[in-house]
């Protein structure tokens, strides 16, 4: 967040009160959504394995990313797969 205060020439604490104030959560908690969104729609429209899916989205350790996953979804990431991918005719 440090750098992207610096690049907005803003304060950081102040950057990230803005931020809130605006989006409704903070700068970590959108980046974390963002990269959950996208790793749910990896897992949806592709067969990666999980691991690849997690390191794509920025998670290089695939315990954490499918903890965050559950958190966020109920599900671990290899269920949410399971019942919600694309069905192939």
């Amino acid at each position: 967040m440090d750098e992207v205060a610096a690049f907005c020439r803003l304060n950081r604490v102040y950057f990230s009160r803005r931020f809130k104030e605006r989006q409704g959560c903070t700068p970590q908690e959108f980046i974390i959504r963002q990269r959950l969104t996208n790793a749910a729609e990896l897992l949806r429209s592709t067969s990666l394995p999980v691991k690849d899916v997690a390191d794509r989205c920025g998670y290089k350790n695939q315990l954490y990313f499918s903890q965050a996953f559950r958190k966020y979804y109920g599900l671990p990431p290899r269920e949410w797969r399971r019942q919600n991918c694309e069905k192939k005719d």
